[in-house]
């Protein structure tokens, strides 16, 4: 039985019809055990990291590695071809407009690490997305405001939901045993989307598109498989209407790209470049030894070192099995009317970026703000416009006994106290914002989201539990990082709505830990999001039988 017990707000009957809600019901009865599985596989891995282990290349699925096949890729997928700018944002009304204005090619329309999930915004957001795929750009605000989007030719919407580990705790599903469990926000988002929306997306001759995120290895990437076939054979779709795109944001991953693709190799269309939750990937794992100490972030660039064996490999294993290579994610802000613009070298930092990106073979990137659409075009257009420029990658033999080296050997950088301070102040900003419901952040230039504030905080630990030496010479230790919080804080704005108290409560339970600390959105989700009040509505009359809906 599936059971929604979060407030009735306006909306939520045309989200949670009975249909949708035994969708929801069959896709946990069929994967969610299958999921706890695999989550608890994913601890029993780190565990093993922690205690001395190192990711290789399995000889297992050499086999795999060294065979002579190929994905689905576009074939069969309108509106994936063109993917050169593709502009990542949350889905809500105003950015959704501004997203469907724009020329990018993609809209990656992000529950993910872009979205706080309160209750309302994952309302608003679906609302958002149903509308979308029916082609009204007419977003409405919980205000009453209305967002219009007037483009001929929207980019093609592609949409991240929230990963694995995470839960929806404002739905209940109940097991054949009676044994209620929180719902699997990664089943709630996907099950939404492709029941309500994969109709309206091929009338349009669009489809239902996914980028999937925090896939850590071919088993994880099989499960999407699974859950992508039974949800074409119980909707009536041919195999492969659904399409989805793999983020390789872990290190685990990195060492699997063969293998992830062959799992979906009839529904995926490529991988793309993880860059952020990848380095943070490296910080979790392996961040108390010796030889991983992860610089500050202005000194991790596509051509460092360790990002570029990363990027080779995966632009080399997208074009060996036909399948699309997208750039990481650029979060610099070079023109806003409401958000803090970075230095003008801003641009030209991002235009070398993604000269380097194209030069390295990708076929496309992605970005947080709409201002760079123009940059990366520019970038992408100089690098084609010299074929010689835009080599064909060479395959990286999986085999080399330097690559996994490489691949895990990160360069030492600067470490300075502007740089722990910049990620004290993105920590305090973010999860300040978060707490708020806003799950995008504008800070001095950038475009904040979760992997960037989770990165901050690793890299806080890291440097404090290794004791680095910063740029003048002085020892980083806790006293020293709690002083400089101390005086972050005393020059904030504060006002009684704020939540800088809890966003400090998360810098020093990260200072704290012994081991890599967990992260702060499942625990910030369940003490603060999560409504905690008594049910107001009986299943609604007519309900299907078995489906709750107490809202």
């Amino acid at each position: 039985m599936f059971t929604v017990n979060g407030p009735h707000i306006t909306g939520i009957d045309n989200i949670f019809t009975p249909a949708a809600c035994d969708f929801l019901d069959e896709l946990h009865r069929v994967f969610y055990a299958r999921r706890r599985e695999l989550l608890a596989a994913r601890n029993a891995s780190r565990g093993g990291f922690e205690n001395g282990d190192l990711p290789t290349f399995d000889p297992a699925t050499s086999d795999i590695r060294n065979g002579d096949w190929k994905v689905v890729g576009t074939s069969g997928a309108p509106g994936l071809k063109r993917r050169v700018v593709e502009l990542a944002t949350p889905v809500e009304p105003r950015e959704a407009a501004k997203s469907c204005n724009s020329d990018a090619d993609v809209w990656m329309a992000d529950l993910e690490d872009g979205m706080a999930p309160t209750w309302s915004n994952v309302i608003t957001a679906h609302e958002c997305l149903m509308r979308a795929a029916r082609g009204d750009f007419a977003f409405q605000s919980r205000s009453g405001k209305t967002f219009k989007a007037r483009n001929p030719h929207p980019p093609t919407m592609v949409l991240r939901p929230r990963g694995w580990n995470l839960t929806e705790d404002h739905l209940t599903w109940t097991d054949a045993t009676g044994r209620a469990h929180p719902a699997s926000a990664t089943l709630v988002d996907f099950g939404l989307f492709v029941f309500h929306n994969s109709r309206p997306l091929l009338k349009r001759n669009h489809g239902p598109y996914f980028y999937l995120p925090k896939v850590e290895n071919r088993h994880e990437a099989r499960l999407w498989n699974s859950l992508f076939e039974h949800a074409q054979e119980r909707l009536g779709f041919d195999r492969g209407t659904i399409r989805a795109t793999v983020l390789i944001e872990s290190v685990t991953a990195a060492f699997q790209m063969d293998e992830i693709l062959y799992e979906l190799r009839d529904h995926v269309v490529g991988l793309a470049a993880g860059r952020w939750d990848y380095v943070g990937s490296l910080v979790t794992h392996f961040g108390l030894r010796e030889g991983f100490t992860v610089p500050q972030r202005d000194e991790i660039r596509s051509d460092s070192p360790f990002i570029r064996a990363f990027t080779d490999l995966l632009v080399s294993t997208c074009h060996r099995r036909g399948a699309q290579a997208l750039g990481g994610l650029s979060t610099a802000v070079v023109e806003s009317a409401h958000l803090p613009v970075a230095e003008p070298h801003e641009r030209e930092r991002v235009y070398e970026d993604k000269l380097a990106e194209v030069s390295a073979g990708f076929d496309g990137t992605w970005i947080a703000h709409r201002s760079l659409i123009d940059v990366v075009r520019a970038a992408y257009g100089k690098a084609r416009a010299d074929r010689a420029a835009v080599p064909v990658a060479e395959v990286v033999a999986t085999d080399r006994v330097d690559l996994t080296e490489q691949l895990l050997t990160v360069p030492s950088g600067v470490i300075s106290e502007e740089g722990v301070r910049w990620n004290l102040r993105v920590c305090l900003h973010y999860i300040n914002a978060w707490l708020r419901g806003v799950g995008s952040v504008g800070y001095n230039g950038y475009v904040e989201d979760v992997s960037t504030a989770e990165l901050a905080r690793l890299q806080l630990w890291q440097w404090t539990r290794q004791g680095v030496t910063l740029e003048d010479g002085r020892m980083l230790s806790q006293a020293l990082v709690t002083r400089f919080l101390v005086e972050e804080l005393a020059v904030l704005p504060r006002t009684n709505a704020d939540h800088f108290d809890e966003a400090e409560d998360f810098v020093h339970s990260a200072l704290r830990s012994e081991t890599a600390p967990e992260p702060f959105y499942p625990v910030a989700y369940r003490d603060h999001m999560v409504f905690r009040g008594a049910s107001v509505l009986s299943p609604s009359r007519g309900s299907t039988p078995g489906v709750s809906r107490a809202a």
